[in-house]
Order: structure tokens, then sequence, then C-alpha cells
């Protein structure tokens, strides 16, 4: 190759990237701007609430599903003398005053609270359920775990000495009433 070829292929190869700062820019694609988006905050936790903690589904009233919903006479009974059991046993350490007047209240109205017991069984036996004895440990298990929950012990123990102090005292006619009356206090 010659000196002249080399020459003119340069300049050429010059020329044709001169031309190609002057050609217009091919336009650019204009991306929508990124947007995080968050997942919705999760539902409000109820008070004494923890993280993983299994709510109850709230019902459209407001209030949520719970073992003391819509309960029998026998069933409200038994679920008070379950929920002041549970404070007799766990509200020591969290204040105490609740294991004299509990072991009072069992004994002096054992004919009675025995009585309810009674009627309730009948209730859990009367549907013909071949393991209702099952469903029903299932069921009294969920209950003392409901009383027993460590997140809410100080506010379940201070109602469960107030609660203990009353129910000596009730009429037993009166006690299903007392017992709807006490769970919906928080007992």
């Amino acid at each position: 190759m010659t000196l002249r070829a080399n020459l003119g292929r340069s300049l050429l190869g010059g020329l044709a990237f001169g031309i190609s700062g002057c050609a217009t820019p091919p336009a650019t694609v204009q991306l929508p701007p990124v947007v995080a988006t968050l997942p919705p905050p999760p539902p409000p936790m109820p008070a004494g609430g923890y993280i993983g903690m299994k709510s109850p589904t709230k019902r459209a009233d407001g209030t949520y599903f719970t073992p003391n919903l819509d309960n029998t006479d026998q069933a409200a009974v038994w679920h008070l003398r379950n929920a002041l059991n549970v404070a007799a046993l766990g509200c020591d350490q969290a204040g105490g005053g609740v294991v004299e007047p509990y072991n009072a209240w069992i004994k002096a109205h054992a004919v009675v609270i025995d009585r309810y017991y009674q009627a309730y069984i009948r209730e859990w036996q009367a549907p013909n359920w071949w393991d209702w004895q099952r469903v029903y440990d299932d069921n009294q298990t969920r209950i003392y775990n409901f009383y027993a929950q460590p997140a809410m012990r100080a506010a379940f123990c201070a109602v469960a000495r107030v609660e203990i102090a009353k129910v000596g005292q009730v009429a037993d006619d009166d006690l299903p009433a007392f017992a709807r009356a006490a769970l919906l206090r928080g007992i």
C-alpha cells in the first residue's frame, strides 16, 4: 500500500467520524420512574398482642371470635371457673390475691359449680359425636391457653382479682348472668 492510499483511508475515516458527530443522537427511551411499592400495613394488634400472635377473627360488630361468645349458662359458668382457675395458678407473680378467694369459692359453691359442669358435659355429649371427649378436651385447652397468654397476664390478673372478690357473694341462681358479665369485662 502506498502512502497515498493510507493517507486517503485515514482522511476518509476521519471525515466519517467527524460527520457522525454531527448526526442527531438516537432518541432515548423514557422509562417510567421507579415507584417503591410497600405492602399494606398489618392490621392493628389487640392490646397485649405480640408479633406472631394468632389473633381471633374480628366480627362485624367489632368484637373478636373468642371462646366466650354466645355461650349457654353452663358454658359461661364453666368458662368463668376456667378463667379463675388459670388466675389462681398463674397470678401470684403478677400481684397474687387470687388463690385463697378462688379456693373459698370452689369449696363454698362446689355443688352448684358441679351442677353447671355436668350440664355443660351433657351439651358436649348431645350431638353423639364418637370423639366428643377429644373435641371437648381440645376446646378446654384452647380456653386455658386463651386465658394464659403471657403478654396479657398482668391485665388479666388485675381483672381476675376484682372478679374473684365478687363471685363469692353471687347467689347461685345469678351465677350465669355474673359469669357472662365477668367474661365480657375481660376475665
